[in-house]
């Protein structure tokens, strides 16, 4: 039997019936997965959304998913996976970025994006800050500004490179009396940030020699950090003064190795990578002379920060990336009532934990709709809070697991805000939902302090309510 809901607030029709297409339960709350469903109905009232159909005993209905009305329904349904369409919304999305050194992975290969085209990889659309590759000729390691050092040989274009192009270059060691390597220099400004390099390698089964790199400083107290590489496994050491290290293998045939080196105002402005093609014989061991071996090598970066982020390709001078900017229209996609209640959710992929809290969104003109995935002072080595909702974080023991998708969510119920991972309540305070004059809705980004995040976006949504904890899991 199907009875209209008696709170008015909610809305939402109860349904008892037998569904016999995909059909997703949720509480007292049904949806459809299919556009069609055939339902058993004994009743003689159905009340369904605005409409009211009536029959007399058992009878079999064919409904679709505009006739059963879904109060909870969101505002906003952006995918956020292949394209910036809403499903639901009003108005469209708008992405810039005027940049013409961005890239991103699909399908595997590493490709170039054109100017104000979004980046959409396997976890959803890529949203990055400004950063700088401080590396010139990062792929051309036969120029002349890569140092060649102890007879290391260099033979260009040996190797299909992650972008599928026949331009990765051969790294080899032949000598057995010194340290074989190439390097670059790169010019920085800022001796307080601590620098992430990254090299993609290629894949290969050679477990008799264990490629090295080094990530060094000039001018200060802090000299090097190391990151060793077994480019079977991936399995990655690091030593010395590096903080953070990471692999991925987003690329089939390419490792990209990243790890950065803490910095601490003493001067260390200028900066190199060393690549040592073969500089141990176990991972993390002894380094040795006597080791020769090879390595493809292509893409080499240093930037500022405690993670790499996506590869920025050089020639001559250094190259920045801009922000990725991404918003919609906020008239008739938010409630504008001063605390209306809202929720708002987002699948995230965090990329890393920058010296800045990283926004997953924010009602641009307003003080309290935003939300941050939040961090500790850079370069301290701490793990960063979880969230941060306009200044008010949570515990330090909880965090955002990196390289993950997670659901985050945002919702006032008139009376408290509250801050949500995958459901689970994390914080709530009883600050006013919001004050000022909204202006639009920025995705993945603040423009109030290089407030950008770095990460993966999906399944961004928007509702006119504030959804239990039941309901955002599978919203």
């Amino acid at each position: 039997m199907a009875t209209r809901d008696t709170d008015p607030e909610r809305k939402i029709v109860s349904v008892t019936a037998k569904l016999t297409a995909h059909v997703l339960e949720v509480g007292d709350l049904v949806r459809l997965d299919t556009l069609r469903a055939n339902i058993d109905i004994n009743a003689e009232v159905v009340a369904i959304g605005p409409r009211i159909l009536s029959g007399q005993g058992a009878g079999r209905l064919q409904l679709t998913l505009e006739t059963i009305r879904d109060n909870n329904a969101p505002l906003v349904d952006m995918p956020l996976q292949t394209s910036l369409v809403m499903r639901k919304g009003t108005g469209v999305a708008t992405f810039t970025n005027a940049s013409t050194t961005r890239t991103y992975i699909q399908d595997g290969i590493l490709k170039y994006a054109a100017v104000n085209e979004p980046r959409f990889e396997k976890n959803g659309l890529l949203m990055e800050g400004p950063r700088t590759n401080y590396l010139t000729s990062s792929s051309d390691f036969v120029n002349p500004g890569w140092s060649k050092v102890a007879g290391v040989n260099v033979t260009p274009s040996d190797a299909l490179a992650p972008d599928g192009t026949l331009s990765a270059s051969k790294v080899e060691d032949l000598n057995s009396t010194d340290w074989s390597y190439i390097q670059r220099v790169g010019a920085v400004v800022d001796d307080t940030a601590p620098r992430t390099a990254s090299l993609f390698i290629e894949k290969d089964d050679n477990e008799a020699r264990f490629p090295l790199l080094r990530l060094g400083y000039y001018g200060g107290d802090i000299t090097y950090g190391d990151l060793s590489v077994n480019t079977k496994t991936g399995e990655i050491f690091s030593k010395h003064n590096t903080i953070r290290a990471n692999i991925s293998d987003e690329n089939p045939n390419y490792w990209r190795v990243e790890f950065t080196v803490v910095n601490n105002g003493t001067g260390n402005n200028g900066c190199y990578l060393g690549v040592f093609p073969a500089a141990s014989a176990t991972l993390g061991g002894a380094y040795s002379t006597t080791i020769n071996g090879s390595i493809h090598a292509w893409g080499s970066q240093v930037e500022d920060g405690d993670f790499a982020s996506s590869y920025i390709p050089t020639d001559t001078a250094p190259a920045t990336r801009s922000q990725d900017q991404l918003w919609i229209p906020h008239t008739d996609n938010i409630s504008e009532t001063v605390n209306g209640h809202f929720s708002i959710l987002a699948d995230v992929n965090l990329l890393g934990y920058d010296d800045v809290a990283q926004a997953v969104y924010w009602v641009e003109g307003e003080q309290w709709r935003v939300l941050y995935a939040s961090v500790a002072a850079s370069g301290s080595g701490d793990e960063p809070t979880m969230f941060k909702q306009n200044g008010f974080p949570i515990s330090g023991e909880e965090r955002i697991p990196l390289h993950e998708v997670h659901r985050l969510a945002h919702v006032f119920d008139g009376t408290q805000q509250q801050m949500y991972l995958d459901g689970r309540l994390l914080i709530s305070n009883n600050n006013v939902a919001t004050t000022g004059t909204p202006n639009k809705i920025s995705i993945g980004c603040a423009n109030i302090g290089n407030r950008e995040l770095f990460g993966h976006l999906k399944n961004f949504r928007i509702y006119g309510e504030a959804l239990s904890p039941e309901q955002m899991k599978v919203s």
